[in-house]
């Protein structure tokens, strides 16, 4: 192989590796908004594919004549709390409640028939739809309060780009709701939002049942290519699977075994084995199974650490991540102290009282800094904060009063930290 050769060939094993971490932390892509996130996945779309096809099992669908790019990730059942990212208010950062996600799909649904749109008739036109039914709460554009939330449902749809300014800006239309703000509509982004491996039209629900809405969520979310017993067997205390009746549900078996079990590995910051099924841990443990992570891992440009615990994927470029940790802010610094504290009691736990009374004391030896946080209800805050998230990365759990490590925090108890910008913390962040 010439040099030239050699040197397209490594060209191309990087722009894979990069467009599947790329993805992984951003499953929509929207040319206008990132051109080069979507021509890298444009251009390795072959391989890229065929990377979450075979490991993941999910579909990537570029539409290059609208300019977006979906990756159609699969919701596994019954997430935990921790596993939740919800959307985020733009100035709090407080996950959404119910009243803006309600915006959010009201908004989204009134943006159908529209390319052009000033942020007043789309608030007028939200406001009219949640005034003639029922089932959704009032949005009143007169209330400060509800001109915020719908704020914060606009700035989402912009961040995901849905929705691209032309002239002004949506933050001031929550102090006066006379803004002049000009917006055009992506709509081919608009309709891949809701990624799903079944379309919404092809789903039939009962709405006089009780728990039509649960319904609507699993036909959206079935995946026949596995069957129809192998969803709940995900869970981690299912029990054993019942063996294959012929070689084509032996087929569908090692399918779901290998897709579902990888899924969690590469969805997950840190992933312990006590959250896998019985089925999935007898797979990481089989040569075959632990041979398909190992491939899955080095193509995806993934470090893999393997522990009796769990298994944890390095991007030392830190693309994949969503939330880097540790990383810069008050919240991190309070999180690696708190880790700190867990990891060195015995018993590898603590009650909350003593967690608060551990953040008021960093928070008083260092007065200038989290100046956000130094009032009355800041040690509180920052507490929840830090705490959410280390639960996030899967590095503590809580039992009522009682936060616990987990097996991978002890990643970071030789981290050294201070309360200010500079810190000396491993180079490393989970994916």
């Amino acid at each position: 192989m010439s040099n030239l050769q050699n040197q397209l060939v490594v060209t191309e094993t990087e722009e894979v590796r990069k467009a599947i971490r790329v993805l992984l932390r951003t499953p929509l892509i929207v040319r206008d908004s990132s051109p080069d996130d979507y021509d890298l996945v444009r251009r390795r779309q072959i391989a890229v594919s065929a990377w979450f096809q075979n490991y993941l099992g999910w579909e990537l669908r570029l539409h290059p004549r609208s300019g977006h790019v979906r990756l159609v990730k699969v919701a596994p059942p019954d997430l935990v709390p921790d596993d939740v990212r919800p959307a985020r208010q733009h100035r709090s950062g407080v996950p959404f409640d119910r009243h803006r996600y309600v915006l959010l799909c009201v908004v989204g649904a009134e943006l159908v028939s529209r390319r052009v749109v000033t942020l007043g008739e789309l608030a007028e036109a939200a406001a009219h739809s949640c005034s003639t039914d029922a089932a959704l709460p009032p949005f009143d554009t007169k209330r400060h309060g509800h001109r915020r939330a719908f704020v914060d449902a606009v700035l989402q749809l912009e961040e995901a780009g849905i929705l691209r300014a032309v002239e002004g800006r949506a933050e001031s239309f929550t102090d006066d709701a006379t803004t002049a703000v000009l917006y055009q509509v992506e709509q081919a982004g608009l309709f891949s939002l809701l990624a799903a491996p079944v379309g919404a039209s092809s789903t039939a629900v009962n709405l006089d049942q009780d728990e039509w809405l649960d319904d609507a969520v699993d036909a959206l979310l079935a995946e026949p290519a596995y069957g129809e017993d192998y969803r709940d067997a995900t869970r981690p205390g299912a029990g054993p699977l019942a063996p294959p009746e012929d070689d084509a549900a032996r087929t569908r078996r090692n399918l779901w075994l290998r897709h579902s079990t990888l899924r969690a590995v590469f969805d997950d910051p840190a992933l312990h084995r006590d959250r896998l099924s019985p089925a999935q841990r007898d797979y990481l443990d089989s040569i075959s199974g632990r041979e398909q992570l190992r491939k899955a891992a080095e193509t995806a440009g993934f470090v893999l650490e393997t522990r009796a615990e769990g298994y944890l994927l390095v991007d030392r470029e830190r693309i994949s991540t969503d939330e880097v940790f540790p990383g810069d802010g008050a919240p991190s610094v309070a999180a690696l102290h708190l880790v700190t504290v867990l990891t060195s009691s015995p018993a590898g736990s603590s009650h909350i009282d003593l967690l608060r009374s551990a953040i008021a004391d960093l928070l008083a030896a260092n007065r200038g800094w989290a100046r956000t946080y130094q009032d009355d209800d800041g040690p509180d805050r920052l507490l929840a904060e830090a705490i959410g998230l280390l639960g996030r990365h899967h590095l503590v759990t809580r039992d009522g009063a009682v936060v616990t490590a987990r097996p991978a925090a002890h990643r970071y108890r030789d981290a050294t930290f201070a309360a200010a910008p500079a810190r000396n913390v491993p180079e490393e962040s989970p994916a």
